[in-house]
């Protein structure tokens, strides 16, 4: 494997809790980010940088670029069923740079795991479940 990342999270209140790497903490529930949207913004987050560094790479310059992402929950079980990103870049870009920034962001690593999971492992600490 490449690379091996770590994330704490703690639960600091009945429906809150706080995911900590160790550099940064992001408080999760009730009145801040709700664990939903923590992964639509690690989503976001990953495509934008991928397009910023395909762009670097490419002698491309981006000063403004944003995404906005929604998705529609579905039942049984509670789940994300879709989700939408549509990407915000500048308009003096042709329209081949803007196919191959969008190709890019395609295959930032969130996005690689929504199209091919990856093995969860789930145990318990001191024991089996």
């Amino acid at each position: 494997m490449a690379d091996r990342y770590e994330i704490a999270v703690r639960q600091t209140g009945p429906m809150t809790f706080v995911a900590d790497n160790g550099s940064a903490q992001v408080t999760v529930g009730s009145e801040e980010f709700q664990p939903t949207e923590l992964f639509l913004a690690s989503l976001g987050g990953c495509m934008v940088e991928t397009m910023q560094e395909y762009a670097q790479r490419n002698g491309i310059l981006l000063e403004d670029i944003s995404a906005t992402l929604t998705c529609d929950m579905a039942n049984r079980p509670r789940r994300i069923a879709r989700i939408d990103v549509v990407y915000h870049l500048p308009d003096d870009l042709t329209p081949l740079r803007r196919e191959a920034l969008v190709r890019a962001g395609d295959h930032c690593t969130i996005h690689q795991l929504l199209t091919m999971a990856p093995e969860l492992v789930v145990g318990l600490e001191g024991g089996e479940p």
